[in-house]
């Protein structure tokens, strides 16, 4: 329970400076004079000596537990500060993980359209590539003869307008890579074509003069309906086999193989 402190003001006058009256004292002056002594047993009684002496004490004790509070209170302050500054700055780097993780799970998203659209492409390409070399083989041996040329039974045939002997015939074929044309009775096809033409053509049977003559196509096969022709004639073909003189001016036939184009090997080096 707090005490009660009384304050006063105390206005006295020095005895020997007043007059001194031998006025007997009046009603007014015997009560002011038991005023001062009861304010003068209050200053000076042990009770109050006792409470003003202790006063200080507290005060001071209050101050110092304020104090400590006050320190208290300041270091959690710095404490929870320091704390949210940490805590934000989790939350900030938990932020920049979150974001880089994103980033990255949009790249590798990119990435892995790029490496199927790369895969697509790849096999597209493999499938057209596949395909191409297809057509070039399939193309290879397509009317692959040179102008003025005719594809018979995969090969190629050249019919002459022109009249020349048997020697300048051969000449004209082997220029052109060529010789005269192998006209066997199984070529069907070879030898209706020379008929609707209606004209004589040099060939390549060719008399070959030992004991006694022999008549060779250029494959090495012998030829034996000519075996009693005329010793140094030539070989014709028109309606029906025969001989003349090699010296006689007449078309002729060439013969190749057919063309084989290179592309499909170019292309095969260039994709090694």
């Amino acid at each position: 329970m707090a005490e009660q402190v009384f304050y006063a003001k105390l206005n006295l006058k020095d005895p020997e400076s007043s007059p001194v009256t031998n006025k007997p004292a009046g009603r007014g002056e015997l009560s002011t004079r038991a005023q001062r002594e009861e304010i003068s047993d209050t200053f000076t009684s042990p009770s109050f000596r006792q409470g003003s002496g202790s006063y200080p004490w507290k005060y001071k004790s209050l101050i110092i537990g304020l104090s400590v509070m006050s320190l208290i209170l300041l270091i959690i302050s710095i404490s929870l500060g320091i704390m949210m500054y940490n805590t934000e700055g989790l939350r900030q780097d938990l932020d920049l993980c979150s974001t880089e993780r994103h980033s990255l799970n949009l790249s590798l998203s990119q990435s892995q359209d790029s490496e199927q659209n790369l895969t697509h492409r790849l096999q597209l390409s493999s499938l057209i590539l596949t395909c191409l070399r297809q057509q070039i083989r399939d193309a290879e041996f397509t009317d692959k003869c040179p102008p003025g040329w005719t594809l018979i039974n995969g090969k190629c045939y050249f019919f002459s307008d022109e009249r020349k002997t048997r020697g300048e015939s051969v000449s004209f074929c082997h220029k052109n890579k060529a010789q005269l044309a192998t006209v066997k009775p199984s070529d069907a096809t070879l030898q209706r074509l020379i008929k609707n033409y209606n004209s004589e053509y040099w060939i390549g049977l060719t008399a070959v003069h030992y004991t006694s003559p022999a008549w060779y196509w250029p494959d090495g096969t012998i030829e034996t309906s000519l075996a009693s022709a005329k010793v140094g004639s030539c070989a014709t073909m028109g309606a029906r086999l025969i001989v003349a003189a090699c010296d006689v001016r007449l078309r002729w036939i060439c013969e190749k193989a057919n063309y084989r184009s290179d592309l499909i090997d170019r292309m095969n080096e260039c994709i090694k």
